[in-house]
């Protein structure tokens, strides 16, 4: 597993958020794998939700789910990109 995802999961724990930001982004930067690439950017989604950075919680939801299908290994990555794609319609998130 990427190592700056591993880092930045913990960062995430401390509540370091801005930190555990940086490690994300350089962790997709640096993965060329696309299982990993999907993981990496649903807790990046998570985050960005969190944040309330809706439309680029939006582009990593879209990312998951251009990349995935509901009969892969990545069903639970798959599945938060869903509940947050509807969340950010359902709320009229990006219409603030």
């Amino acid at each position: 597993m990427n190592g700056k995802f591993n880092h930045a999961l913990y960062l995430l724990d401390k509540g370091e958020y801005d930190k555990a930001e940086i490690c994300l982004r350089d962790a997709i930067a640096e993965s060329d794998n696309k299982f990993e690439q999907v993981q990496i950017r649903c807790c990046y989604a998570e985050l960005l939700m969190e944040l309330e950075r809706y439309s680029e919680a939006l582009e990593n939801a879209e990312y998951i789910l251009a990349n995935t299908d509901e009969y892969g290994d990545n069903d639970q990555e798959r599945t938060t990109a869903l509940e947050i794609k509807e969340l950010i319609r359902s709320e009229g998130f990006l219409d603030q």
